[in-house]
């Protein structure tokens, strides 16, 4: 008799709550599955994966574009008129639009990564590299308010 297989709602369930690979594990032990049906599933989490690398490398050149929009208008704005460096210019306009894909990149991608650290390692992992991030940076700002010099540099309040 055969033993019984997991619906994807159990598979989702278990990786979801383990990781990918751990969650793989697991249900390997629970529906005692072969070295082949193992080998297969793994292989699909490893494609799975590959998909939200493209997304990254995707979100990379994006953010690379970003930047290089912001080096165009400080460039340009270094350059300007003396009239033009005054909160409402145009070469201050320009930088802020310029500035709001790159943000919008960054977060992207860090979404990116929390999605990969919870499928590679597991769910924990992720959030507590989103709980480190958020008191790292609560450190980090709380030293620029008081130095009160927005490029104050923290790295010991970062775990990379």
């Amino acid at each position: 008799m055969a033993s019984p297989k997991p619906g994807f709602k159990e598979i989702n369930r278990v990786t979801w709550n383990l990781g990918y690979f751990a969650g793989i594990d697991q249900l390997a032990r629970q529906y005692n599955w072969s070295a082949v049906e193992k080998a297969t599933v793994k292989r699909h989490a490893f494609e799975h994966i590959l998909d939200k690398v493209a997304e990254a490398k995707d979100e990379i050149r994006r953010l690379e574009k970003a930047i290089e929009r912001i080096e165009a208008a400080c460039r340009f704005g270094a350059g300007a008129s003396l009239s033009e460096g005054t909160a409402g210019s145009a070469s201050v306009n320009n930088l802020k639009a310029a500035l709001q894909p790159f943000d919008g990149w960054v977060v992207s991608i860090l979404e990116t990564d929390f999605s990969l650290l919870h499928v590679v390692h597991n769910p924990e992992t992720a959030y507590n590299r989103i709980n480190g991030l958020r008191e790292s940076f609560a450190n980090l700002w709380r030293d620029r308010q008081q130095d009160q010099y927005a490029f104050a540099n923290r790295p010991e309040y970062f775990d990379v």
